[in-house]
């Protein structure tokens, strides 16, 4: 427990310890303010360009930052290894962008049909498949599994939950009659 840990260091150091606690918890929330708040006050400063600094730690390194201009651009054009770098660079990020695409049409469950981004919520949930149980794991007092039921109740399983019990049990059912059989307490 985090408490007694504190408490165990508090007693080892005694009031050094007492002394950094109070100005971490009392210091730490402004300085961290002021952090956040400074970098907010610099993007909003570049971005209305009234400041070529990201951030306080670029100004105080003099780290300036220089937006991309036209001419810029035509000398980078003039430049064959910049030219290739460019290339190389689009052709990454469409290549990304192709496969995170890809991964969106992938099926959901590994196999089954093609199913794309499209498939609605109550299709996919209808689609569980909820595996039965090893037969270990199954409770002696539990009567007759029926795979996608739940073996205490016997009510078709909608949210499952692998239980050392009781096997594959609904999670609703755990947590609204555990007190009454033990069967499906956790």
């Amino acid at each position: 427990d985090a408490d007694l840990e504190r408490e165990a260091l508090e007693r080892r150091h005694g009031w050094w310890m007492r002394l950094m606690h109070a100005v971490i918890q009392h210091a730490y929330p402004a300085f961290h303010v002021v952090c956040e708040g400074s970098s907010y006050a610099f993007l909003i400063a570049f971005l209305l360009e009234k400041s070529p600094y990201l951030s306080a730690w670029q100004w105080l390194n003099g780290i300036v930052m220089k937006r991309a201009t036209l001419t810029d651009q035509l000398k980078a054009q003039s430049k064959p290894g910049a030219m290739r770098m460019i290339l190389v660079t689009q052709i990454i990020l469409v290549v990304t962008m192709i496969g995170f695409r890809l991964l969106q049409w992938r099926p959901a469950g590994g196999g089954g049909g093609r199913r794309g981004a499209s498939a609605s919520a109550e299709e996919s949930a209808a689609d569980v498949r909820v595996p039965r149980p090893p037969s270990e794991m199954v409770a002696s007092g539990c009567s007759d599994v029926t795979p996608g039921h739940c073996p205490v109740c016997t009510r078709p399983v909608t949210n499952p939950a692998v239980n050392a019990a009781s096997g594959v049990v609904d999670v609703t059912h755990v947590c609204n009659n555990s007190s009454q059989n033990t069967l499906c307490a956790p």
